[in-house]
């Protein structure tokens, strides 16, 4: 039999806010394995102000061990004194610790036997009932699957009216698995500091929620149901019943799970009532302090391809007065400069759907539509279907303009065959994969790319044109005008 034997030391005194006065605070973790390399080991650290999907400006802070004397040791210092962290194991990412609560004072020793992980030492018992809270997550949800499975078949051979009810479903499933779990919550709370036990309610709530949410997004997104007035009323009906967003207290806006559920959330409620026009009162009805200010500096940084400068900028001083913290406005400030047009757009190399390297240097001299987008996604589908077909069709004889698609699929089988359907993108045309890492993938990263479409016009020089949608993808006219002016 073998063993995997992490040790575990956190130093740390006392909780703060992120926008309060800084106090560093010393983490160690020293980590003994018998079976992995010291570079295959990485702890991820989802600070205080941690955006979620904005690797390129609000990056998870990446650990790599020092080795000492047998132990890999992860040693710094944090303004924050409760934390969630992921400990991974390889290049395929096994998670050893999937997003737990750090706190003070724990000293943990993690066994990893044939059975699961087992913890040990001071504070154990913390990281033993998180481990146990997954297990009965994941007992809860497969038996509510399988009583539900013929149910769901059902519904789904119904047609508009079958995914509607489908909502119902999912929604009522997850509401008995996050009852269920708060409930073993709250028989052990008392033994427990209330930042450890509000840090772990909030990751709870935000995982089982985000899987209902996750769902209707997938029917919007896949066509399974239809953008029309019925459809989005039944799903605002269903959104307002299961509202969980009253569940909640300060330190909740540190959990990284319930902020990006609690966003997305949000976006799809904003998207059903009028097209995401909405999200700024829906926040500022539903969230207050930190929480607020995530949520609406997290949909600033996701619209700005939609806005342009000029809005965006508008929206920093003078929409959206509710951002206050300093690094905030300064992380809208700086990304709003640094894709301004007239600025060099990043350099970029993938491969194509023959499996050519292809470089956005290779098309110097000509002007360039850039466009990401994934299978299942409705609004790509539409933006090829009402604007990019007419478009590459009227400047097919004219060489001095491109249009690129870059596909943020994870599966490589799935991009190709989209690409024969004709939905999103022209079979034959410059077709680039970013190699099954999605959003992940060093570009989208570099560009802030975290949802789709999106899409950027560059000149002749390699320049930034404009990366407003209501530009690139508003209408036909309004394109041709645009790129016949870089001509």
């Amino acid at each position: 039999m073998c063993f995997l034997r992490i040790t575990c030391l956190v130093l740390i005194t006392g909780f703060l806010s992120p926008i309060a006065a800084q106090t560093n605070h010393r983490f160690k973790i020293r980590a003994k394995l018998n079976m992995v390399s010291d570079s295959s080991l990485t702890l991820l650290i989802y600070n205080n102000d941690y955006l979620p999907r904005q690797e390129a400006v609000s990056p998870i802070q990446r650990m790599k061990p020092i080795v000492d004397q047998g132990y890999y040791i992860f040693d710094f210092e944090l303004p924050d004194s409760i934390v969630v962290v992921t400990l991974i194991n390889g290049k395929s990412h096994p998670l050893l610790i999937d997003r737990f609560v750090a706190e003070s004072g724990d000293n943990i020793l993690i066994e990893k036997t044939e059975s699961g992980l087992v913890f040990r030492g001071y504070g154990a018992e913390k990281y033993n009932f998180s481990n146990r809270l997954s297990v009965l997550e994941n007992a809860v949800s497969d038996s509510l699957s399988v009583l539900k499975s013929e149910e769901i078949n059902r519904l789904k051979r119904e047609g508009q009216y079958g995914y509607r009810k489908l909502q119902d479903i999912y929604f009522k499933n997850s509401a008995i698995v996050l009852d269920d779990m708060l409930n073993e919550i709250g028989r052990y709370q008392s033994r427990y500091s209330k930042s450890f036990i509000d840090m772990l309610k909030a990751e709870v709530i935000g995982r089982v929620m985000k899987q209902p949410i996750s769902a209707i997004n997938f029917y919007y997104g896949n066509g399974n149901l239809v953008e029309s007035v019925e459809n989005w009323e039944y799903s605002l009906e269903v959104l307002d019943k299961y509202n969980f967003l009253s569940i909640r207290d300060k330190i909740f806006a540190f959990s990284p799970t319930f902020v990006e559920t609690v966003y997305d959330w949000m976006r799809l409620e904003s998207y059903l009532k009028n097209k995401f026009s909405d999200f700024q009162s829906i926040a500022e009805k539903n969230t207050d302090g930190f929480l607020r200010e995530k949520v609406l500096t997290l949909q600033l940084l996701t619209a700005f391809s939609s806005m342009g400068e000029q809005e965006l900028r508008a929206k920093i001083d003078e929409g959206f007065p509710s951002i206050q913290y300093v690094a905030f406005k300064s992380l809208l400030e700086n990304v709003s400069i640094h894709f301004s047009k007239g600025n060099i757009f990043p350099e970029f190399t993938l491969p194509d759907d023959e499996g050519n390297l292809v470089s956005l240097g290779d098309f110097k001299g000509k002007v360039v539509y850039l466009h990401f987008w994934f299978k299942g996604c409705a609004a790509c589908a539409m933006l090829y279907r009402n604007t990019l077909s007419d478009i590459e069709k009227y400047y097919k004889m004219n060489r001095n303009v491109v249009f690129v698609s870059v596909s943020v699929d994870k599966n490589k089988q799935t991009w190709l065959r989209a690409i024969e359907e004709n939905k999103y993108t022209a079979p034959g045309g410059i077709n680039l994969y970013t190699q099954g890492e999605g959003f992940q993938h060093e570009i989208c990263k570099v560009l802030n790319v975290s949802a789709a479409p999106t899409a950027y016009l560059i000149d002749k020089n390699g320049r930034l044109i404009s990366s407003n949608m209501k530009q690139l993808g508003g209408g036909k006219d309004t394109l041709i005008s645009l790129i016949d002016s870089q001509l």
